[in-house]
């Protein structure tokens, strides 16, 4: 035997492949993991055993495994990575994997499922599906070849080897493949297609559902012979569901024909009763989750009946309890959690059949605190009623029951300290009705009310006491309803006189609130009733002539407003009084008058303006004339004085002024004015503007108006009077309006 050339841990190598530890022996190799230096990842390598690497037929099935699973590239199959020699030995470089063979497995205690058995049993259909489309027939289909990862990813292994070395009941020249999970047409050594592998599917399946292989048996003669004409043992109900049992018994036909054609029709039919199982399990869940309300229910019911008896110490359900410490959401979102985990059919089971015990329990507590919570209700209610002893034996009664019982222990503790006080109370019953007739029939009647109120607060079956108490109430109600009249009649006056003197002073509206308010705490008092009335009529009339004085003032502004922009002055005047007069309060109408009256004052003093400017053009006029008379005599300082005094009085009239200039120029270039005789000059009045109208220049401003020598006429006294008067109107205006 050629001895082995590899010890993991030790560094050494395998090509490019680093050995870790060995992690597998089979029939023919050795399973190593190790470590891929190029791409910096864990792999498994497959290595030939030492002693087989001269068999020819043994290197090429060593080949054709390696070939088979890299040619299918499926999810459950062995990812092959690489196939190489390593000093004559062929090794296969595989994805390294990590959890059970499927053997392993089922001694875990998460593959007690039937859920997680079914979802196995799918993948390995998906993966022989696969293999046969590829046109691989795996022929050693086992527990052993089978590998479930951790995260329940199902992967084949040993596409195409036989187990020749290891197995006691395999010999040289046999069918590949391991006995107890041979088709009968394999182990006759007959060909086979893909429902060999079926049938060999099948005795997995089995194994997985009922811990046992479907022909058990180490002669392997004995084995062969059960192959041939045995069926195993029929799965119980216990084992597996009908619709599963069926699917399994159909796999192990011992006629080909008889079995399903396909791994994807047995898949299909897995699924089927998979998607069934599952909705069957849902109902489940359901159902538990109306138990497990219900049992919610019940506790509080336990607990509100408890209470009802005065016991609050319930104890809390140990289910319930251990539910919610294992699944800690249904402390905060209730039963709907169920729905959201993922749970077994065997877990459901387990705790519907908790939860269903606990609501017996509790039903049946429930019951018992019941009928204790009503002998102590009626205990409690004897004891009001002042049977104390009949409570009393009630509550013994209780106590012998329940000896924990605090409430009942405490109620007979007051039914005794009852007795003595019922009899205290019979006497000073007796002297309390005594001094209450003797203040009835001194009319006391607060003080009757009061004894007799202390007497039923000790036993308010008292006839007696009752009658001395309707009695005094009624005098007391009598006096009340007498007082309270007085008080309304007292109130009613004071409302009427506070509410007249407000409506009196122009505050109407707030007098009638204040009666409304009256009326509405005091519906009876009819007199403040006729008073609204009244004060509303007399508020209407008042409203209705207001709006007639408002059409007045309004037609009369608008009239006055309409004249005035039509220059009509003296009859806007009139309008605007009369609006004046229809509401003398209205200030937008003593605007409009004053306004009125100041446009009539300005108007007038404009036109007697116009009038005295009029009259002094006329005399400029007149001084002009002169002046040219003087002039064209020869006088001209005379013609000068005369134009100066034509220019004062109308400043504007440019025929004097250019007059003026004109004289000027002559007497500057003419004989001086002392060649001339002196005239005897008539002082003329000079009013240089209209502003100083109040004293007139008579000082010898200038030649006398008219010829040389002669005196001019006087003017008219009346006529100069009423120029003066004329001039200090203007004056007057012009000062104002500046």
């Amino acid at each position: 035997m050629t001895p082995e050339l590899y010890s993991p841990g030790t560094g050494q190598q395998i090509g490019k492949y680093r050995l870790i530890e060995l992690v597998g022996r089979g029939a023919m190799g050795r399973v190593y993991a190790a470590h891929d230096e190029h791409t910096d990842r864990k792999v498994a390598v497959k290595v030939l055993m030492a002693d087989l690497e001269g068999e020819p037929d043994i290197r090429a099935r060593f080949q054709r495994e390696a070939q088979a699973a890299a040619r299918l590239g499926h999810r459950n199959v062995i990812t092959v990575y690489d196939v190489g020699e390593d000093h004559g030995r062929p090794f296969i470089v595989m994805e390294l994997l990590r959890g059970w063979t499927l053997e392993g497995y089922l001694n875990q205690p998460i593959s007690r499922d039937l859920e997680r058995k079914v979802d196995v049993m799918i993948q390995v259909c998906d993966a022989m599906a696969a293999a046969h489309a590829a046109g691989i027939i795996h022929r050693d289909l086992k527990p052993g070849n089978l590998f479930v990862q951790f995260d329940g990813l199902l992967k084949v292994l040993d596409f195409g080897v036989a187990r020749l070395a290891s197995s006691s009941m395999t010999t040289a020249g046999a069918q590949p493949g391991t006995l107890h999970f041979m088709s009968p047409e394999q182990a006759r050594g007959e060909d086979i297609d893909n429902r060999s592998d079926i049938f060999s599917a099948g005795g997995v399946f089995y194994r997985m559902l009922t811990g046992r292989r479907p022909f058990p048996g180490e002669e392997w003669t004995r084995v062969i012979r059960m192959l041939q004409f045995d069926d195993p043992v029929a799965l119980s109900s216990q084992e597996a569901p009908p619709d599963l049992a069926a699917i399994v018994t159909r796999c192990l036909q011992k006629e080909a024909e008889a079995r399903y054609p396909t791994f994807q029709s047995l898949a299909l039919d897995l699924t089927r009763f998979q998607r069934k199982y599952q909705v069957e399990t849902r109902g489940l869940i359901e159902s538990t989750a109306l138990t497990y309300r219900a049992v919610l229910a019940k506790l509080t019911s336990v607990r509100e009946t408890a209470a009802r008896g005065g016991d609050t110490a319930v104890p809390a359900s140990p289910v319930i309890d251990q539910l919610n410490d294992t699944y800690p959401l249904l402390r905060e979102r209730g039963a709907d959690v169920f729905r959201l985990i993922s749970f077994s059919r065997n877990r459901i089971i387990a705790h519907q059949e908790e939860l269903a015990g606990e609501l017996a329990r509790l039903d049946q507590f429930e019951r018992t605190l019941a009928q204790r919570a009503d002998l102590i209700a009626a205990a409690q209610q004897d004891l009001a009623d002042g049977r104390f002893h009949r409570a009393m034996r009630t509550f013994e009664q209780i106590l012998t029951a329940a000896p924990q019982c605090g409430v009942a222990r405490e109620g007979l503790v007051r039914c005794r300290a009852a007795l003595a006080k019922h009899e205290a109370d019979a006497q000073r019953i007796k002297a309390l009705v005594r001094d209450a007739q003797t203040a009835a029939r001194a009319e006391s009647w607060e003080e009757v009310i009061s004894l007799c109120n202390q007497v039923l607060a000790i036993d308010r079956t008292v006839p007696l006491a009752v009658a001395l108490l309707d009695a005094a109430r009624s005098a007391v109600e009598e006096l009340r309803r007498r007082a309270a009249e007085i008080r309304l009649q007292q109130a009613v006056t004071e409302q009427l006189r506070s509410a007249r003197a407000r409506f009196q002073r122009g505050y109407g509206d707030a007098a009638l609130a204040d009666l409304r308010a009256f009326i509405a705490s005091e519906p009876t008092a009819a007199e403040v009733q006729i008073e609204i009335d009244r004060l509303t009529a007399v508020l209407s009339r008042r409203a209705n002539e207001a709006a007639k004085r408002a059409d007045d003032v309004r037609r009369h502004s608008d009239a006055a407003r309409a004249l005035l922009n039509g220059q009509e002055l003296e009859r806007a005047v009139l309008e605007a009084r009369l609006a004046v007069e229809s509401d003398p309060v209205d200030h937008a109408c003593v605007v409009l008058l004053c306004e009125v009256i100041e446009r009539d004052r300005l108007d007038r003093i404009e036109k007697e303006r116009q009038r005295i400017a009029e009259q002094l053009r006329s005399v400029a006029n007149i001084a002009l004339d002169s002046a040219r008379d003087a002039f064209t005599e020869g006088d001209v300082p005379r013609a000068v004085a005369a134009a100066e005094n034509a220019v004062r009085l109308f400043p504007s009239l440019a025929e004097a002024t250019d007059f003026l200039k004109q004289a000027r120029e002559a007497l500057e270039s003419g004989e001086s004015a002392e060649a001339f005789e002196a005239p005897d000059i008539v002082p003329v009045p000079v009013i240089s503007n209209t502003r100083e109208a109040d004293s007139v220049d008579v000082t010898t401003s200038g030649p006398p108006f008219g010829p040389i020598g002669r005196r001019p006429e006087q003017p008219d006294q009346a006529e100069q009077e009423r120029t003066l008067r004329t001039v200090r109107v203007v004056r007057d205006a012009d000062a104002k309006r500046q």
